[in-house]
C-alpha cells in the first residue's frame, strides 16, 4: 500500500513540474506568420507584377516583405525586389522590370517579422516575346588563320532578330565527339562580320564549328564547316631519328622532302643549318619558320638572329652561272603560294629564268624577317611576282643579280601591289650591258606597290638604279618617315602618262 502511495505521489509531482511554464518558454502563435506566392499578372516582355497572400500574420508586426526572382534554372542571377503590404487585404505585391523577354523565370515571396522570416512556395512566369523580334540569321564563314593550337573563325550576322538579347558564339568541337563543344565569343562588327578566336587546338587534329545566334526565342546556327589544326612538323638537317618530322629527334633532314610527304595544314619548324635544296613546292596551307636550335617547344623560344637557317644553294662562280636552274621556292600553278608564311630563313643562290629565290603566281604569301641573298636570274633575281599580292616584312635584298632586270624582284600584271615593311635593298645590281637592264631592286610591270619605312643603298641599273616603272600610269607608295632612297634611283618610261622618263615625277 506504501509503495502504490509512492508511485503516485512521484507521478502528480511530475506531471505538475510538466505543466509549469518557464519564463523562456515561447508564447503559443506568437511568432506563427505564413505567406503563399501567388501567380503573376500583368506580365509583359520585360516586366511584371508579382504577388502573395498572407494568410497568418501572428501576434508580431510584419516588418519587410517582397520578393526573389531569378532566370529559371539559374539562381546565380537571383534577385531581390522589395514589396508593398497591404494590411486590409493581406496582399503583397511588386513590380519587377528589366526582365528578359520570353524568358522564364522563377519567384518566390518572402516576409520578415522582429522574429522570424518565412518564404512562400516558388513559382513561374514567363515573358512575353518583343514586338517584332525573331530568331537571329547567321552564315558560318571560312577560317581566317590557323596554327596549331590556335585558329581564327569567321561568320556573318545576316540579320541579329531585331532582339537587344542576342548573342553570338562560335561552338567548336573535335570530329567524332559528342557533347564536347567549346563556345567562343564572336565579336560582330557594324558590317556584320563575326570573328572569334579559339584557343588550345591540338595540333593536326580535325575540328568542326558553326557561327550560333542566341536570343529569347532559341538558338539559330550557320552551317558546319570543318578544319585541321596545324601540326608542327620538325625539319632538321642534323637530325639521326626516323626522318618523319614527328619531333626534333625524329625530324625530316630535307625541307623538300618533308613537303613532299605531309598534308597542307603544317608548320615546318627549320633548324639552323645549311639546306642545299631547290625546286621546293610551296603549296597552300603550308607555312615556313626557321630560327629554331633544334630543342625549342613553343614558336616563342625560338631566335632567328642567332641561329641561322640558309635555303638554297652554296656561291656560283662568277656572275653568268650556267647550266644550273635552281629556284629555291617554286610557287607556280599547282604549287601557288596562297597564304604561305615565310619566317626567318635566309634564302640564297638561287638561279632561275625569272625568280631565282621564288616565283609567286597568284597567291599572296608573306615574307618575314628573311634575308634574299646571291640569288641569279635573266630577269628578277630574287622573286618574280605575277597576278599576287606579297608582303615583305623586315626582310633584307643583298648581292642579288639579274642579267636584265629587277634586281629584287618583277611585278607584272599585278593589280593591287606588293607591301614592302621595313626592308632593306643594297649592293643589288643588273648587267650593265644588258640593253633590257631596268630596275636594280625593282622592275615594276603594272600595279602599284607601297613601301613603308624602306632603306635602299647602292643599288645598281643602267636604268633606274633602284625602282624601274612601266605600263602603269601610278607611281609607288612611299609611307612612313624613314625611307632613304637617291631620287637618282626612280625611272619612269615615256609611256607612262607622267611622261619624259623622269624621277622626278614620283614624289618620295
Amino acid at each position: 500500500m506504501k509503495r502504490a502511495l509512492y508511485i503516485l505521489v512521484v507521478g502528480l509531482l511530475l506531471i505538475g513540474s510538466a505543466c509549469t511554464k518557464s519564463e523562456n518558454d515561447p508564447v503559443l502563435d506568437q511568432e506563427f506568420l505564413e505567406v503563399v506566392t501567388e501567380i503573376a499578372t500583368n506580365v509583359t516582355e520585360n516586366s511584371a507584377t508579382l504577388n502573395a497572400k498572407v494568410l497568418t500574420v501572428g501576434d508580431k508586426k510584419i516588418e519587410t516583405v517582397g520578393f526573389y526572382y531569378w532566370v529559371q534554372g539559374n539562381l546565380g542571377t537571383r534577385k531581390k525586389a522589395d514589396g508593398v503590404y497591404n494590411e486590409s487585404t493581406n496582399t503583397i505585391t511588386s513590380t519587377v522590370e528589366e526582365l528578359h523577354s520570353y524568358t522564364d523565370y522563377a519567384f518566390a515571396v518572402f516576409a520578415e517579422n522582429a522574429e522570424v522570416k518565412e518564404e512562400g512556395d516558388v513559382l513561374s512566369l514567363k515573358t512575353l516575346v518583343a514586338p517584332g523580334v525573331t530568331l537571329p540569321t547567321v552564315q558560318t564563314g571560312e577560317l581566317d588563320y590557323r596554327d596549331y593550337e590556335k585558329a581564327t573563325l569567321t561568320g556573318k550576322v545576316i540579320s541579329t532578330g531585331k532582339s537587344a538579347q542576342t548573342e553570338f558564339s562560335f561552338y567548336v568541337w573535335e570530329r567524332g565527339t559528342v557533347n564536347k563543344e567549346k563556345a567562343v565569343k564572336a565579336e560582330v562588327d557594324q558590317a556584320g562580320k563575326a570573328v572569334g578566336v579559339v584557343k588550345g587546338l591540338k595540333p593536326g587534329v580535325d575540328y568542326k564549328y558553326t557561327v550560333v545566334g542566341i536570343n529569347e526565342l532559341g538558338v539559330a546556327a550557320g552551317d558546319t564547316l570543318m578544319f585541321t589544326s596545324n601540326s608542327m612538323v620538325y625539319v632538321d638537317a642534323d637530325a639521326t631519328g626516323n626522318n618523319d618530322g614527328s619531333s626534333w629527334k625524329d625530324a625530316f633532314t630535307s625541307l623538300k622532302t618533308a613537303t613532299e610527304s605531309v598534308k597542307p595544314g603544317v608548320q615546318f619548324w627549320i633548324a639552323e643549318g645549311m639546306y642545299n635544296e631547290f625546286w621546293i613546292p610551296m603549296k597552300k596551307g603550308f607555312d615556313y619558320y626557321g630560327g629554331f636550335n633544334g630543342t625549342e617547344e613553343t614558336m616563342d623560344e625560338r631566335d632567328p638572329d642567332t641561329y641561322k637557317t640558309k635555303i638554297g644553294g652554296t656561291e656560283f662562280d662568277g656572275r653568268y652561272p650556267s647550266g644550273v636552274k635552281a629556284r629555291v621556292f617554286d610557287g607556280r600553278y599547282k604549287h601557288r603560294l596562297e597564304k604561305s608564311i615565310i619566317d626567318g630563313v635566309t634564302i640564297q643562290h638561287g638561279n632561275a629564268w625569272n625568280g631565282g629565290a621564288a616565283f609567286v603566281h597568284g597567291g599572296s604569301p608573306e615574307f618575314r624577317n628573311c634575308t634574299f641573298r646571291g640569288n641569279h636570274g635573266m630577269w628578277a633575281s630574287s622573286i618574280w611576282i605575277r597576278d599576287g599580292q606579297a608582303i615583305f616584312k623586315a626582310c633584307v635584298f643583298e648581292d642579288n643579280y639579274s642579267l636584265n632586270g629587277g634586281g629584287v624582284g618583277v611585278i607584272h600584271e599585278l593589280t593591287d601591289g606588293t607591301t614592302f615593311d621595313e626592308c632593306i635593298f643594297r649592293n643589288n645590281e643588273v648587267n650593265a650591258n644588258s640593253q633590257w637592264g631596268k630596275g636594280g631592286t625593282l622592275l615594276h610591270d603594272k600595279g602599284v606597290s607601297i613601301f613603308r619605312n624602306c632603306i635602299w643603298e647602292n643599288n645598281k641599273a643602267p636604268r633606274g638604279n633602284s625602282i624601274y616603272i612601266e605600263n602603269t600610269t601610278s607611281c609607288p607608295v612611299f609611307l612612313g618617315d624613314k625611307n632613304v632612297i637617291d631620287p637618282d634611283e626612280i625611272y619612269f618610261t615615256p609611256t607612262g602618262s607622267l611622261n619624259g622618263g623622269t624621277y622626278g615625277a614620283c614624289p618620295l
